[in-house]
């Protein structure tokens, strides 16, 4: 003990730089942001490196949304490194150096502006959600996210097709669970992975949309491999809140087999449960 005090006495004294003396505090008393952006200084150093070197890579550290559209058309390519630990440095250097896939999706969406969320107020000492907030709220609103939930990039490219679905009955004989089938194509010229996901949308209209199923599927570079994503019908459960309990689906489902949230070249198919 002595002799670890001793060393640490021997060394010089850590000197805060002046220009994070100068950061603006990020977080509201409660723990809250009180912005969803980087900070101006941390915008201004994006657009100056980016000035000289086109071929800059912005990656953000951080563990929620980040709203970049004052800055994003400055550089060719974000990452969203979230916090990987004391085995940080390493993954994203795999990732941006081509060695590992970057097959993450994002497990929210991020907006284009903060107009286009709830209203939120990061003082409050209680609020109430309803079910129509994240991806959902954007949907039911027409409004495009900057990045849609379940978005994500690899180094290569592909395409979901002969997408399929059956119902598969249980050992009474009722339905028992749905079977989405299809093929992903590695449409690029490298190995890689993409993930499936499959969104049901129930036919009350008040009901949000779900994401009931996904798979992360590795594709050799031109190669394709078939899928099969069982979705269980009591994810497509309904809640009756007088009754205080679990409805079976009923009527007509609307399944979206995707890439992310607002895949525009989604493949859909109905089902009448």
């Amino acid at each position: 003990m002595a002799s670890f005090e001793a060393s640490i006495a021997d060394r010089p004294p850590v000197i805060t730089p002046e220009r994070i003396g100068e950061r603006p505090g990020g977080f509201s008393v409660g723990g809250d942001r009180t912005s969803l952006r980087l900070p101006d200084l941390d915008v201004a150093l994006i657009r100056a490196v980016a000035a000289v070197n086109p071929r800059t890579v912005v990656v953000i550290q951080a563990g929620s949304a980040v709203l970049a559209g004052e800055w994003i058309t400055d550089v060719p390519a974000v990452v969203q490194a979230w916090y990987g630990g004391c085995q940080a440095g390493p993954g994203l250097t795999d990732v941006l150096v081509g060695a590992a896939e970057p097959s993450g999706r994002l497990p929210f969406s991020i907006p284009v502006d903060e107009t286009d969320l709830p209203a939120f107020d990061r003082n409050a000492t209680a609020f109430r959600y309803d079910r129509w907030h994240g991806w959902r709220h954007l949907a039911r609103t027409g409004r495009a996210a900057a990045f849609p939930f379940g978005f994500g990039l690899s180094y290569t490219s592909f395409a979901i097709e002969e997408v399929a679905l059956r119902v598969d009955d249980g050992p009474d004989g009722s339905p028992a669970s749905l079977v989405v089938t299809g093929v992903l194509h590695n449409t690029g010229g490298r190995h890689g992975a993409d993930v499936v996901q499959v969104y049901a949308q129930l036919p009350d209209p008040d009901a949000p949309g779900r994401l009931v199923a996904f798979a992360r599927i590795e594709v050799a570079a031109g190669a394709s491999e078939p899928f099969d994503l069982t979705v269980p019908l009591d994810r497509l459960a309904t809640r009756d809140p007088h009754a205080r309990t679990w409805l079976p689906p009923r009527g007509l489902h609307t399944f979206r087999v995707a890439r992310h949230a607002e895949d525009e070249q989604a493949t859909g198919v109905d089902v009448d449960l």
